[in-house]
Parts: structure tokens; sequence; C-alpha cells
């Protein structure tokens, strides 16, 4: 049985970022293939993972995941003639989504000796949204803007310094880099190209019974704005202090 106690401090009375109204539309493109979708909903997840051990101090290894969800819903549309301003009859029509997202991801460790090693992890994320909706002719006015395929590439490199003295003491730098862009959009969605930095000390009990930590996490103060197509885990927006107590029985 684990438990774990984290307090969290950001650098500033008011987070950064974007609002609660961005930030749920920007959840959009996940609700359009999940709860939201009541018509029809199928989801599929591949996950391997593969771990190698060369000698007694490098570790490597490489994981790969493949996730797919498709449904169908019925929205409304309204008719009309242009360049009137004024719609026609209300109807509805089949809209359908699929999302498809690939992942790939390496790592290294090694151990250097006297408590030191060194770690390096490289993630590459591609996701992909298609919206249709067939039962619509070709020639529809402005079909293009309602009918798209949104695809987005995030890379994710991670770089660490690890120390670990036998008396329980240990401390950690992770540098992390993320580059993505953004493809079919309309309009067009900016990408995002950024570092953070985090740093870490703690002390362990014998067996890890007891674990406390206190760390800083995004050192540089650096806001970011990733498309939410791409899974990744939760970053800081601004500089954040963390202090954590992990019990194991």
């Amino acid at each position: 049985m684990v438990c774990e106690l984290t307090c969290i401090r950001h650098g500033r009375g008011e987070p950064r970022g974007d609002s609660p109204a961005v930030l749920a539309e920007e959840r959009r493109v996940h609700e359009d293939v999940g709860d939201e979708v009541e018509d029809r909903h199928d989801a599929d997840e591949l996950h391997a993972v593969d771990d190698q051990r060369l000698g007694a101090d490098t570790f490597f290894g490489i994981e790969t995941e493949w996730l797919h969800s498709d449904g169908d819903r019925t929205i409304g549309v309204t008719t009309g003639v242009l360049p009137t301003p004024f719609p026609g009859a209300v109807s509805s029509t089949r809209q359908t989504l699929e999302f498809r997202e690939r992942n790939i991801s390496a790592y290294a460790a090694q151990l250097l000796g006297d408590g030191f090693s060194v770690g390096a992890r490289y993630r590459l994320s591609e996701a992909q949204l298609e919206t249709r909706l067939p039962e619509l002719p070709n020639g529809t006015t402005d079909l293009n803007l309602a009918e798209q395929s949104e695809r987005s590439l995030l890379h994710q490199v991670s770089l660490s310094l690890n120390y670990q003295h036998t008396c329980g003491f240990f401390s950690q730098w992770e540098s992390l880099w993320y580059y993505q862009h953004n493809s079919g959009y309309t309009p067009a969605r900016p990408g995002d190209d950024f570092f953070q930095h985090n740093v870490w000390i703690g002390y362990r009990f014998p067996r890890r019974v007891v674990e406390i930590r206190a760390g800083l996490l995004n050192v540089t103060d650096q806001d970011y704005r990733l498309n939410p197509l791409n899974s990744y885990s939760a970053l800081p927006r601004g500089r954040t202090a963390v202090v954590s107590l992990r019990l194991n029985f």
C-alpha cells in the first residue's frame, strides 16, 4: 500500500495560462470522441514495453502505444440561400469523428559510480482527429470548414542527472524539451517550442518505507501553449514549489 501527500505552491498568487473557458474549449477534441458522442463510441488501445539491461550499469528500453477512438452523433444544421442573412429550415445530420494517436518512446540510463547516474528519454507522439459530415453533399457551402483533419506532432526529450547517497539522501536535476507542430486547422493553430527545468532533493528511509522530497518545478518560469490533441503529462505553467511525503506499507 502506498500513501502520498503532496503540497504545491505556485510562484504567483494567480496561475498563469489559459482561462477555464479556453481550457474547456481545448479539451473539446477529447470530449467529442468520448462521453459526448451519445450515439456510438468505440475505443481501442495497444501498449507494449521492452526493457533491457546491458551489463550491471546500463539500462535501456523502448515503449510503443497506439490509441484509436471513433464515434458518431447527430448535430443540428440550418439551410438557407446566400447571401440572405436569415437561416432557413432547421434539420439535423450525422457527424462522425475518428481519433488516432501513435506514440513511441525510448530511454537509457547509466550508473556512473559514487551514487551518480544519468538518464535520457525521447518520446514522439502523432495524433490526428478527423471530423466528417457524410450526409451532406460535396457542394455544400463551407463544408471544408466543418470537415477537418487536424494533426499534431509532439517531440519530448527528458535529460536527468541523479545522485543517491547510501545514507538515504538523494537529489535530481531534470531538463525537459517540448516541440509541437500542428496542421490541418482552420484558422491555423501555432505550435510551441520550450524548455522546462526541475530540481529535487529528498531523503529515503531504509527499505523506502518513507520518502520525503522537496522540489522546484519550472525553475525558469516558462509558460507554454501545447495543443491537447497529443497526450502528455501535466506541466506547471509557472515556477512551482512542491513538497511531498510518500509512505510505503
